[in-house]
This record gives C-alpha cells, sequence and structure tokens, in this order.
C-alpha cells in the first residue's frame, strides 16, 4: 500500500506552516494564520523516538539518511525559520486539537485511521518498503543519479 500524502499528519501541518510562512508579517501581534510551532516541535520529538525505534529494527544506512533529511526538511528548518516567533499555549495548544481533529475525522472518511497509517507507515520504514511520499520521491532522486 502507497501512503498518501494527505494521510500523513507531517504534510498537514507542513502546509500549515507554508499558508503561516507565507502570511507572516514580523511584529504583527495578529497573524492570519497562526503559528504552528508548537505542532512542529512536538512532531520533531515523535520523530526523534520513531528513528531510534527504526534503527534497531533496520540497519540500513540509506534509509536512516533518508530520515534524517526528512526530519530535516519536513522539521527542523520549519522550526528554525520560526524560531523568533513565541509560542502562544492559550491559542496555539487549541488550534493544534482542532487540525488534529479535522485531520483524524478526514481520516474516518477515508475509510482508515490514524492507527492504519501509523502502522503503514511504520512497517514501510522498518521494512525498507518506501511507501511514504518523500520516500519514494528520494528514490526516484537516487534512481536518476545511479542512472547519470
Amino acid at each position: 500500500m502507497v501512503i498518501r500524502t494527505d494521510y500523513l499528519f507531517s504534510y498537514w501541518i507542513f502546509v500549515w506552516f507554508i499558508l503561516f510562512y507565507a502570511t507572516y508579517k514580523e511584529g504583527s501581534l495578529k497573524n492570519p494564520v497562526p503559528s504552528p510551532k508548537l505542532a512542529f516541535i512536538i512532531a520533531l520529538f515523535e520523530n526523534i523516538i520513531e528513528i531510534i525505534s527504526i534503527s534497531r529494527v533496520n540497519k540500513n544506512p540509506w534509509q536512516i539518511l533518508k530520515y534524517f533529511i526528512t526530519i530535516f526538511l519536513f522539521k527542523i528548518l520549519p522550526i528554525y525559520l520560526m524560531w523568533n516567533i513565541p509560542i502562544v499555549f492559550s491559542r496555539d495548544v487549541y488550534i493544534l486539537i482542532g487540525v488534529f481533529l479535522v485531520y483524524t475525522i478526514y481520516l474516518y472518511f477515508m475509510g482508515t485511521s490514524l492507527f492504519e497509517v501509523y502502522e503503514e507507515t511504520e512497517k514501510s520504514l522498518e521494512q525498507n518498503k518506501n511507501q511514504t511520499p518523500f520516500y519514494r520521491f528520494l528514490d526516484w532522486l537516487s534512481s536518476i543519479y545511479n542512472n547519470v
């Protein structure tokens, strides 16, 4: 099973980041899109735990490198770009919960669940199946490089 981009919460918060960053005005107290910084920090911690878990099962250095590249581009870089933007817990927690609820409801209407998606993602990473969108993209780039 290929894991669709819209099934992975990381891509949801990345789209949130793009919307935020495109509308952010430095010094403005009221930005049209609230900061996803809290979501990225929580996701980064989850990814750190995940990479430790995966590296115990999957010793393939290319697979672990791909995970680091993914973490860097989809978590660390956005956090860096939002570094000086404060987290407003009274607002950001509720918005994160709201986005997550919309995400889980979306998965339900698409005929899947958070647990099914997470399980498929975990298996894909542990077994070198490369079923996530960015992993497939990195493999495609690697194949182009290897054919040159």
